[in-house]
């Protein structure tokens, strides 16, 4: 047995091994290439594209219809122009994506989103998809004016508002966020 190594066969096999391995991870790197094509358009045709969606609200299945026209009166009413895609329902959940247009993507909106959707029969929450976003938590209710109103001359802030006992910041551009976030720190300290 030992003899058949110190042949030509050795040479052969070892080329053979690193052709199937080769050749292996090839079609491997294709069959994940394809998967994730597939899946990715998957996920767009369910949620949209990054930043297409400025905000995802969870209503009951079963008031769809009613939750729907409210909805419908809600937006002619306060929030005119905004584009609404129903999305999947799972677990007596209705998914619902909102996108509003440029000239209401302002503060004193998106501070009385909440009051203006919780009116919509079966509302089940309200979460933010808009992009680029950076979070500063817990911030004192004294602080959270002085930082937003300095937060409203930079120029890498598009906007910034109140959320609870956060203040959401929506960025010019995503690569601000970490120059943001230290500015909004030596503000705060």
């Amino acid at each position: 047995m030992s003899t058949i190594w110190h042949t030509p066969f050795r040479k052969d096999f070892l080329i053979l091994l690193i052709i199937s391995i080769l050749l292996a991870s090839a079609f491997s790197s294709g069959l994940a290439w394809i998967a994730d094509r597939y899946f990715g358009q998957a996920i767009n045709g369910l949620m949209g594209d990054y930043g297409q969606y400025d905000l995802f609200m969870q209503v009951r299945s079963e008031t769809l219809s009613e939750s729907r026209a409210e909805l419908d009166r809600l937006i002619s009413d306060y929030l005119p122009g905004t584009t609404v895609k129903i999305g999947p329902s799972l677990v007596g959940k209705t998914a619902i994506f909102l996108s509003l247009p440029d000239e209401l993507r302002r503060r004193d909106i998106f501070e009385g989103l909440d009051a203006i959707l919780a009116r919509v029969p079966g509302w089940s929450g309200l979460s933010l998809l808009i992009e680029p976003r950076l979070t500063i938590s817990a911030v004192h209710g004294g602080a959270q004016e002085m930082l937003l109103g300095r937060m409203a001359d930079w120029e890498e802030v598009r906007f910034a508002f109140r959320r609870g006992g956060n203040i959401e910041v929506v960025l010019q551009n995503p690569t601000a966020q970490k120059a943001v976030s230290e500015r909004a720190q030596q503000v705060i300290k």
